[in-house]
């Protein structure tokens, strides 16, 4: 049997190059590329390169690939609903008839006729939905919004199995995706290209439209300069838009308050909580020395429960000062309250500290406290870049139809935990005591007696 891949797609020359670098000199397996960075502007066929890419390695070896998006409406969306612009019918229709074996649209899972499975997956709030999986391939698509966790879960599993890897995305600030790219520039063991269809005069130029289709974008309000600047002109400079904390956060870099803030045995520890049910719960630890409030650690895990939590707060090996709860945390959920778990486990395992609760606050008046208080953070490196990356992707949601951003975040965005617990802490005062060691009264339980 005798078939063409790709079914009625003709590559562009950056698309062809991409292809060719992946598959090796003159189809040569041995001389061919692991992995791959693709800085694409937008409507520049990211997914369709990769996808197909991933079709052809499929069909060509048995295994367990994975095409990874931040969020599984997106894996919907972007990759398995996707219509071609060109064709008018769904991508997935590149893969012949006769080659597949089963598929589901529910799982978004293809199995070709040689055994290959094709999965199409997205982690939303769970990084660690990473761990345990086996890929011959994988493709992280949008890279530069998904949580950097999930690369590095991944990662022992794609050295295991000698995997390829591709990462694509438009940029999304300086952030991890934009250290993969400088990194894969410098690196001749991987195909890194750069694509931009906005400014003729700088390197990468691919023409696609005038210069007055972008500008009557700006002009009718449809994108923001800074939209088109990291969507076309694949920017890293371009600021985030809609971003809550991004101005705050680059000024805490540039003036030296993220970087080497560890433990001081001298203060105690206070933790800021945001509390997930079956998503994440989020606990932000700081010492607030002299006026400042400098974040030593962060931890942030999907659905554990009290004692977890507990033993893991006890392994840190910290003097706690107080615990402050969100406001939700002393209301009942199945006869016992969030509170009295934890007060329990926290007792069981000699955490020590107090164990506090917010009164309810607006998130609009927890957003301003964060943004009052920020020249006042510093941020210990080791522990918390992961997070002010995140704290960074917390942005305003975007109407489409008034073609402006809201006052209100985007919710149940990976990022939004992390601001949450960040939030408890900016309406905490008044309920920190003093945080030089020795001052804190020791934990106790609080039961029903009141013993």
């Amino acid at each position: 049997m005798d078939i063409k891949l790709p079914v009625n797609w003709t590559p562009r020359e950056y698309q062809q190059a991409f292809l060719m670098d992946m598959a090796g000199i003159k189809g040569r397996p041995e001389t061919a590329k692991k992995k791959a960075l693709l800085v694409w502007s937008r409507q520049m066929g990211k997914d369709s390169s990769c996808g197909i890419f991933m079709f052809i390695e499929a069909i060509k070896i048995a295994g367990n690939y994975f095409y990874c998006f931040p969020y599984s409406t997106d894996a919907r969306k972007a990759f398995w609903e996707k219509i071609e612009e060109t064709t008018g019918k769904r991508f997935l229709d590149q893969i012949p008839k006769e080659l597949i074996k089963r598929r589901s649209d529910q799982e978004m899972v293809i199995e070709l006729v040689n055994g290959s499975i094709i999965r199409a997956l997205g982690f939303d709030s769970d990084p660690e939905q990473a761990r345990g999986l086996s890929p011959r391939g994988v493709v992280f698509s949008e890279a530069a919004q998904m949580d950097p966790r999930v690369f590095s879960n991944m990662e022992p599993a794609i050295s295991m199995n000698n995997a390829w890897v591709i990462y694509n995305s438009t940029p999304f600030g300086d952030n991890h995706f934009h250290q993969f790219y400088k990194h894969a520039l410098s690196n001749p063991d991987w195909h890194c290209s750069l694509v931009q269809t906005l400014w003729p005069d700088q390197p990468g130029y691919y023409y696609t439209k005038d210069t007055k289709y972008f500008k009557d974008q700006i002009d009718s309000g449809i994108m923001t300069e800074e939209q088109v600047e990291r969507e076309f002109g694949c920017s890293w400079d371009a600021k985030i838009s809609g971003s809550i904390y991004g101005d705050n956060i680059t000024l805490a870099y540039e003036q030296g308050r993220v970087g080497n803030y560890p433990y001081d045995p001298n203060y105690t520890v206070n933790t800021y909580w945001d509390i997930g049910d079956v998503d994440k719960t989020v606990i932000w630890f700081g010492q607030v020395i002299r006026g400042k409030t400098y974040f030593i650690d962060y931890f942030d895990c999907t659905s554990p429960n009290p004692s977890d939590l507990a033993m893991m707060l006890a392994n840190k090996g910290y003097h706690y000062g107080t615990h402050v709860l969100p406001w939700d945390a002393r209301y009942t959920r199945m006869s016992v309250s969030v509170e009295m778990q934890l007060s329990e486990a926290f007792f069981n395992f000699g955490v020590g500290g107090s164990m506090v609760c917010t009164d309810k606050a607006g998130v609009q008046v927890g957003i301003q406290a964060v943004r009052k208080k920020f020249s006042s953070y510093y941020f210990n490196a080791n522990t918390c870049t992961d997070a002010l990356e995140l704290l960074n992707q917390y942005r305003k949601k975007w109407d489409e139809r008034a073609k402006k951003f809201l006052d209100e975040p985007i919710h149940n965005h990976p990022s939004s935990h992390t601001a949450d617990a960040l939030r408890i802490e900016a309406i905490s005062e008044g309920l920190i005591g003093d945080s030089t060691f020795g001052t804190i009264k020791p934990y106790k339980v609080i039961t029903d007696d009141g013993d």
